[in-house]
């Protein structure tokens, strides 16, 4: 009889927590997947005691309260005992625990009462868990994260990274890599009257030109398009995670290789010049996370006195 009630009272206490999260989860954040719940708890730099919004915190302990009000009365439901002694040493406790033990005298059940409301808690339980499991799509994140199977993925075929240490060049030439995001190709054709892009046209005829770039998966914006070019690899990133807000604190392909890493390797200095704030879509974190670079930035020039309106930024 008493391992039937306690696994009721748990059972219960479990389908409270997740009914009352779930609920909150949805009123503050609507339509929100477990695994942006996940990233954002991994990634966020207000987790866990940073300077998150004052009015989650407040619904956050909303949330507490509420949630340990009601476990607390399914508690003394399950365990009236427990509510008579807590009340009895008030004045008012003693009527109250004398109606209490009559309704609950009343109320008894034998064994197999007992049995059929732990079938019914559980029935109950396991019910909210799979609505939930379905409504956040946590099925969906444990399969794409725990039961992927690799033998027949394209990547983890075909791709293939040296060692760094075993590449080494025999005549060392600087190397400037020039990325032109979103350039229109007919900016360079011939056809045309005049030509709009002078200077890159130069610098075209003297290098390799690669300008009939194909948008491919993982590839399709500003940090995806830089691990596809110098990393051979798409950025798969969770699902429902706005692609330029994906910023991960634990860096981007961590355990990839990328040109930047070989030619750090070979003791080349690496130096990042951009226009824009290095910041935006997590450029900062590549970049110093593969190869080190030394990042210039809109930030760096405005420090050092630049006049960008002048210089063309």
């Amino acid at each position: 009889m008493k391992t039937i009630k306690f696994l009721t009272a748990c059972i219960g206490i479990l389908s409270i927590v997740v009914i009352c999260v779930s609920k909150w989860m949805s009123s503050t954040f609507g339509d929100i997947y477990f695994e942006q719940v996940l990233w954002h708890l991994l990634n966020s730099p207000s987790f866990p005691t940073g300077n998150a919004d004052p009015k989650y915190l407040y619904e956050g302990i909303k949330l507490i309260l509420i949630t340990l009000s009601l476990c607390c009365l399914w508690f003394f439901i399950i365990y009236p005992a427990c509510l008579t002694k807590l009340i009895r040493k008030y004045r008012w406790g003693a009527a109250i625990s004398q109606c209490f033990s009559r309704l609950s005298g009343k109320l008894r059940h034998p064994l197999r009462a007992n049995l059929l409301l732990c079938a019914c808690v559980i029935a109950a339980c396991a019910l909210t868990l799979i609505q939930t499991i379905h409504k956040f799509k946590i099925d969906e994140y444990i399969q794409h994260t725990f039961m992927v199977d690799y033998s027949n993925d394209f990547i983890a075929r075909h791709y293939f990274a040296p060692a760094p240490e075993t590449i080494r060049f025999e005549h060392k030439r600087s190397l400037v890599i020039i990325s032109a995001e979103s350039l229109e190709n007919s900016f360079f054709d011939p056809s045309l009257d005049c030509s709009y892009l002078p200077n890159l046209e130069k610098l075209q005829m003297l290098g390799i030109c690669h300008n009939h770039l194909l948008k491919i998966y993982g590839c399709g914006w500003t940090i995806g398009a830089f691990t596809g070019h110098f990393f051979g690899l798409p950025l798969k990133i969770p699902a429902n995670i706005g692609a330029n807000a994906y910023k991960s604190k634990h860096g981007f392909l961590s355990n990839a290789l990328s040109i930047f890493d070989i030619l750090k390797a070979n003791d080349y200095e690496t130096v990042l010049i951009i226009g824009s704030n290095s910041t935006f879509s997590g450029k900062d974190i590549l970049f110093s996370g593969h190869g080190q670079f030394r990042i210039m930035d809109r930030k760096y020039f405005e420090n050092a006195g630049w006049n960008l309106a002048e210089h063309g930024g």
